[in-house]
């Protein structure tokens, strides 16, 4: 018997509803787990029809350094042809390989070699010897609908299934028009393999492009790994690209020779600033002032569009401009070239401010400069200490002006320069010839140095230590302990991270102090030797020690041993770091194998490369070539020898080669 019944009707009302609760909450998680297996179900499918034509490939690094190290990277390629033609991207054939092995699904190893490169899409063809594997279907359609499934597939184990991750393709027409966008997890084992929808179709081969790629850095793109950010070239452009490597020639990317009064993509307004002599648009006619109304029949409404256009053109592709100059309306024809051809560029020796290291108010009065000995300007007449006045009949009032007027002096050309001595208002004139850039490092005094410079700074130098960050990294540096006015060149010893500080400081402390050069030396947080790792620890060095000092920006050097090369090259070639363009290899030597000589050149880099007596002959040829790759592509080299002990050491040489670096 109830004796409350209204309550035992609610209580059975709201259990019936509990009920129905619960029924239909297993009904969705059912219907889920249904879903789930389902979609699970779809990309097993998926991989499996792929699988037969995903295949490993091993690239076998040749031999490096003394002890002749061999390395191998992994990566993944997709068959497209019964005959063993393979494609891959660019990742992991950047430099000389002693041999390349292709891996089927069924384990079976084949030797292949590279067929040729395309390196705006950043894929290469292979031609295995033997290859028993199927071959995949590839989708009709460039563009796949946004929104829709696709799964980015690898293989990096032997005889194992195709590794695979899941994403939706997220945008097309990306970087310049080219790429297909995937949140796909991408990593550096499945670039090169395909990117599958889930009927089994390859929509694309995945590569390691980024959107800010100039369609010629080797690895550009893999700094997204794990961002939810991959690209992939449409199946048919890929497909269609390997007919034309099957020539056996590369493809490169294509370029213009001008430059823009602006960088902004966006802006609307961007004429001509420079014409590159000898370049496809000085062939064709175009001048400074030159704005692009359109390429081949699309408006250019902005800078980026217009850059779009380049980057994604293959060298011999030939644009068709409409130019406004003025008010006239032009038609031009510019055929793309893969490199430009720079005029070799002259060398002076003139070194541009006084003791105080002014780098240039307007002065009426003219600029101080120094003459390096034995150089042009000093073989024409200039003295070691004067005042210019004039170039080529312009008037000079700041250093500035000075550098600017100097810039574009090329070997063989004549300068007319008109100073006075410091003590003298009488002005003199003398016709100085450019010669070729110095191929040693000059032998400075003291006494030269110290007219540059000035005396070592009254205020103590002292050793100081900065933590950079929560996660253990760090710097110590060796700097004045008063603020200066003077600038002041850095010295970032990347070899110098486990080595006691007092032994670093025997070598460098005279040399820092006379030369004005700060000493900077990172520290990870593992206190063990740096590594390619290790670039942000790198910069938050230099940054940390430059806080509110002047800094000279042309004598700003990285010093690198053996394993910190990469790091180095990395480093020096990186367009987002401008400040570091000046690089010294001690026992070691750039990393550059198989890169563009337009990135080699884009930074207008130097390099000092310290060639040591007794080393391997297989070391010896790196040095060489790598030298060679560097002269090459317009960038100036020294590879001067090992200083004996009767000789100047490393830190003056570096020093003296810091000093050079300030000439024009």
């Amino acid at each position: 018997m109830c004796f409350y019944p209204a309550s035992c009707g609610r209580t059975f009302r709201y259990s019936q509803s509990l009920r129905c609760f619960f029924l239909v909450l297993l009904t969705l998680l059912s219907a889920t787990v249904s879903a789930q297996d389902e979609f699970g179900a779809a990309v097993r499918k998926a991989i499996s029809a792929v699988a037969p034509g995903v295949v490993r490939i091993r690239i076998v690094g040749a031999a490096t350094g003394d002890d002749l190290t061999v390395n191998s990277k992994v990566t993944t390629g997709i068959v497209i042809s019964k005959s063993g033609d393979v494609l891959t991207s660019v990742l992991g054939f950047s430099g000389s390989s002693a041999g390349i092995l292709v891996e089927d699904a069924a384990g079976n190893r084949s030797a292949a070699k590279v067929v040729a490169t395309d390196h705006v899409h950043k894929l290469v063809l292979l031609k295995c010897e033997t290859l028993a594997a199927g071959l995949p279907q590839f989708a009709s359609d460039r563009w796949p609908a946004v929104g829709a499934w696709s799964i980015a597939v690898g293989k990096l184990y032997p005889g194992a299934q195709p590794s695979s991750s899941a994403g939706i393709i997220s945008a097309t027409q990306r970087v310049h028009g080219l790429a297909i966008q995937t949140d796909a997890k991408i990593s550096p084992v499945n670039y090169g393999g395909p990117l599958v929808s889930l009927n089994g179709e390859v929509l694309g081969i995945l590569v390691p492009l980024s959107p800010g790629d100039s369609g010629t850095e080797i690895s550009a793109g893999v700094e997204w790994y794990d961002s939810g950010i991959g690209f992939a070239i449409p199946g048919v452009d890929a497909l269609a690209i390997a007919e034309r490597l099957r020539s056996g020639n590369d493809l490169f990317h294509g370029v213009m020779g001008v430059g823009f009064a602006t960088r902004n993509p966006l802006a609307t307004n961007f004429p001509v600033r420079a014409v590159h002599p000898g370049s496809p648009a000085d062939i064709s006619g175009l001048q400074k002032g030159d704005q692009i109304v359109a390429a081949d029949g699309v408006r250019m409404d902005r800078l980026g569009i217009f850059e779009s256009v380049v980057k994604k053109s293959y060298a011999g592709t030939t644009l068709s401009l409409s130019l406004k100059r003025g008010d006239t309306l032009l038609e031009r024809n510019v055929v793309l070239t893969d490199k430009l051809k720079r005029l070799p560029r002259g060398f002076l020796g003139i070194i541009a401010g006084g003791a105080d290291n002014n780098t240039g108010e307007d002065n009426d009065q003219g600029v101080p400069v120094h003459a390096l000995p034995s150089s042009p300007a000093a073989q024409a007449g200039l003295p070691d200490e004067a005042i210019v006045k004039e170039i080529d009949g312009t008037e000079i009032s700041s250093v500035a002006e000075l550098r600017k007027a100097l810039t574009d002096v090329k070997e063989d050309q004549q300068v007319e320069l008109t100073f006075a001595l410091a003590r003298d208002t009488e002005e003199r004139s003398i016709s100085i010839t450019a010669k070729g850039r110095p191929d040693q490092v000059p032998s400075l005094s003291t006494e030269f140095a110290g007219r540059i410079y000035g005396t070592p700074a009254a205020s103590a130098w002292h050793r100081q230590e900065e933590k950079l960050g929560a996660d253990g990294a760090g710097v110590w540096s060796y700097v004045p302990k008063e603020e200066s006015a003077r600038t002041t060149g850095v010295v970032v010893l990347l070899n110098e991270s486990t080595t006691p500080a007092e032994v670093v400081l025997n070598s460098w402390r005279s040399v820092a102090e006379e030369h004005h050069l700060l000493l900077v030396v990172p520290e990870n947080s593992e206190n063990s030797d740096l590594g390619r790792e290790d670039r942000a620890v790198v910069t938050d060095a230099i940054a940390a020690v430059a806080k509110g000092r002047k800094l000279d920006m042309r004598r700003i050097l990285l010093v690198a041993e053996t394993q910190q090369a990469l790091l180095c090259t990395q480093l020096l070639l990186d367009q987002k770091l401008p400040l570091l363009r000046a690089a010294v290899y001690i026992r070691s030597w750039p990393q550059v194998s198989g890169l563009p000589p337009e990135q080699l050149a884009r930074k207008n880099t130097s390099v000092l490369i310290f060639r040591q007596a007794g080393r391997s002959r297989q070391s010896q040829a790196l040095t060489e070539q790598a030298a060679l790759d560097m002269r090459g592509a317009g960038v100036w080299t020294l590879t001067p020898a090992f200083p004996t002990q009767s000789e100047p050491s490393v830190a003056e040489r570096v020093a003296a080669w810091a000093l050079l670096l300030k000439a024009e």
